[in-house]
């Protein structure tokens, strides 16, 4: 197949901004639209919906008017255009008439091209490299609207988006298994130690100077623009990945003991770290823990706590009020071992999680190049 003719994404498709979304209409659980903050765009997309029909805050019909504001329609592409959260990419499709806040945009599709088509082109462009080179990384409309789009006619358009479907269900499924797991794991936190918020059976509560060690200044920590895309170490930071990239340099692998948690302080992510790594900056804490308590029981327990959201505030403060209720260390070993057990099945999923999305980005390339 020769390669597809390219149009300026602007000539076929709308682009919609978000609007403010005022406190005094913010809080309803219920109503006549779903209002998405950049926050539910990236919750969906990290546990892999493609659509979103619901979100935190809902508004009236008669709220339109105050807003100055007109509902994006089902099948139009969301995205964050503002901050950190484009680096995520994520993309989802409104699967309802949807309100999304002024750090979103929408891609509206016109009447010559496929939403799904679009949708799925959309999630091949890496939108973080096209922000603005600010302090506050940020897509402008204009700039979106010169991108280049593939446009076959309209049937080859519902063909591709077909095949990249059926190849992101099998994705899907391995989400879902994985997301099980994690759903079994705490389960079995539960049933072994009960909410700790509740304490039911009555464990002892410690401070968090008897808990935890805050070693964080004991390493250095490598700045985001040093991180390596592959290296010798991983970098963990307070990002929702795993890894956020990679180091070379001995020096900056943590002077902490192993297993310990590193703690998002902006970000609340809580992350157990059993080999040996590099600190990422900023906000990162790390969190050994003190005598008799473990490390995997310790990273649950943080999961479970109350600790508010603050937004982008620091967390720690909140983190050092907290009392921990603290069960037998044999106890917590014991709990230690089932969750390692499950680790083990973690691993052979995520290997084949990423045979998939190399797949899937191989038959993206082919699609939107015209060899598919």
């Amino acid at each position: 197949m020769s390669a597809m003719r390219t149009v300026r994404l602007g000539d076929v498709a709308e682009l919609q901004a978000g609007v403010g979304f005022p406190l005094t209409l913010q809080g309803r659980s219920t109503g006549d639209y779903p209002f998405a903050k950049v926050g539910d765009i990236s919750d969906a997309g990290r546990a892999g919906k493609i659509t979103l029909s619901a979100a935190t805050h809902f508004i009236d019909e008669g709220d339109l008017n105050k807003l100055r504001a007109k509902p994006i329609p089902p099948g139009a592409t969301l995205f964050a255009k503002i901050g950190e959260a484009i680096r995520q990419n994520h993309r989802v499709r409104a699967g309802c008439p949807i309100l999304i806040d002024n750090n979103a945009m929408a891609a509206i599709p016109g009447p010559n091209l496929d939403g799904q088509f679009l949708f799925r082109y959309l999630q091949s462009v890496d939108f973080y490299r096209l922000t603005s080179s600010t302090t506050v990384p940020a897509l402008r409309k204009s700039e979106l609207q010169q991108l280049p789009i593939p446009f076959p006619p309209l049937s080859e358009q519902k063909r591709i988006a077909d095949i990249l479907d059926k190849a992101d269900a099998l994705r899907t499924q391995r989400r879902a298994t994985l997301a099980r797991l994690d759903e079994l794991t705490q389960s079995i936190f539960l049933n072994m130690f009960g909410d700790p918020v509740i304490n039911p059976k009555g464990w002892p509560r410690w401070t968090f100077d008897q808990t935890i060690r805050d070693e964080t200044a004991k390493s250095e920590k490598l700045q985001k623009s040093d991180y390596l895309p592959t290296g010798a170490h991983p970098v963990i930071d307070q990002g929702q990945s795993v890894v956020a990239g990679y180091c070379d340099d001995d020096k900056f692998l943590c002077k902490s003991e192993l297993p310990l948690v590193v703690f998002g302080d902006h970000t609340r992510v809580v992350k157990l770290v059993k080999s040996p790594f590099v600190v990422g900056a900023d906000g990162a804490k790390v969190l050994v823990p003190q005598h008799q308590v473990g490390a995997t029981y310790l990273s649950f327990l943080l999961e479970h706590l109350p600790i508010p959201d603050l937004g982008y505030s620091r967390h720690m403060k909140e983190v050092k009020r907290l009392a921990f209720p603290i069960p037998p260390l044999a106890l917590q070993e014991e709990f230690a071992a089932r969750v390692s057990h499950a680790d083990r099945h973690r691993v052979k999923l995520e290997r084949a999680l990423a045979i998939c999305d190399g797949l899937f980005a191989s038959l993206q390339h082919r699609a939107f190049s015209g060899t598919l």
